[in-house]
């Protein structure tokens, strides 16, 4: 890592970071930025950017915290932290390390997804092509409650008397029902049970019932890569019907396995997806047959072919090289099948 620093941002009461990784050799001058999901942060995304690292891609990290925020935390909406994002992104590329780099595409988790969605909305100068690893769902996530509830209903009322989401996390067997399945190494799921966030209650009602509160998707014209898992329980596949409805320009990929969090067990398949969808969509303009130099590149989102990686073992392995063959647009799909089946298909071989 080569800076962490605290952001100001005033009327949100959110605390927020940027973090920037580098890779050791960049292949390019975009770099890759990342936000996280409820009651998550920086520490559950160490092996995903260090993924990122060996795919040479620089990373970068925004980190928007409301555990010190008083008594104030549990009211925090997710315009707050849309604001807190925005100004985190538009600082992060002000620093004079990374004067010579360029805003590559945005990585998202869940409710990160919601909230750069709402960011990008708010502020047209900061639209990217987007990677959605398991985003709030269009409909919201009241589908998700009443399944927490069912499961764990003690716990999920307790959490909503004290307004402490968190609370749910408290518990090792419900945070691997919740963000993993039975195949993750038991390790991850220790460690996230260490390690989760306070999230403000507010926040949480907000996603549950995003129409309600106005948080709609909308299409934007950039391309999207949905990352599922076909094991999540917080946000089903079923979940994700209205998504390729809205998005016209989407690209699909579904792990069998790995939960919510699938990207912290398959974290070099999920980096070699990123990797190639970047390449897709960050395009180096050339003159008079010379590319420019990496301080006057420029980012083209409209122009990029579709995906065709070669085939052949990967730096990052073979769940990376897997990563790749599952990246396919729905133009690609076999005759009979749906984009989502040729990606499910591809995908079962992780």
């Amino acid at each position: 890592m080569l800076f962490d620093r605290l952001i100001p941002v005033a009327g949100t009461r959110l605390t927020a970071r940027v973090s920037f990784y580098p890779a050791a050799t960049a292949i390019s001058p975009w770099v890759v930025v990342l936000s996280h999901g409820i009651c998550h942060s920086r520490v559950h995304f160490e092996r995903l950017i260090a993924a990122l690292n060996g795919q040479g891609l620089d990373a970068a990290f925004i980190d928007l915290q409301s555990e010190s925020a008083g008594w104030f935390r549990n009211w925090i909406g997710l315009g707050h932290y849309a604001r807190a994002m925005s100004a985190a992104v538009r600082e992060l590329f002000a620093f004079p390390e990374l004067q010579d780099r360029q805003r590559g595409v945005y990585v998202f988790h869940s409710m990160g997804a919601l909230i750069g969605e709402q960011m990008q909305e708010l502020d047209m100068m900061l639209q990217s092509p987007t990677v959605l690893l398991a985003p709030v769902p269009p409909r919201g996530a009241l589908g998700t409650t009443c399944r927490i509830f069912l499961r764990f209903p003690g716990a999920y009322l307790w959490a909503v008397v004290t307004l402490n989401i968190r609370s749910l996390g408290r518990s090792r067997d419900r945070v691997s029902w919740l963000f993993f399945d039975a195949e993750t190494p038991a390790e991850l799921v220790d460690q996230t049970c260490e390690t989760l966030k306070h999230a403000s209650f507010l926040a949480y009602c907000q996603l549950t019932f995003r129409r309600w509160f106005g948080f709609s998707t909308r299409e934007h014209g950039r391309k999207q890569l949905l990352i599922t898992s076909r094991t999540d329980r917080i946000f089903t596949p079923g979940d994700y019907r209205e998504i390729g409805q809205i998005y016209q320009k989407l690209q699909t990929l579904e792990f069998p396995t790995g939960g919510h969090d699938f990207f912290m067990q398959f974290a070099a398949a999920t980096a070699a997806a990123i990797a190639d969808f970047q390449q897709q969509v960050c395009v180096l303009p050339v003159r008079q047959g010379k590319t420019l130099s990496r301080n006057k590149v420029s980012l083209r989102f409209d122009q990029a072919e579709p995906l065709s990686a070669p085939r052949g073992q990967s730096s990052s392995g073979q769940h990376a090289e897997t990563g790749r063959d599952a990246l396919r647009t729905g133009h690609d799909s076999e005759p009979g099948q749906t984009s989502g089946d040729a990606d499910n298909d591809r995908a079962r071989q992780v």
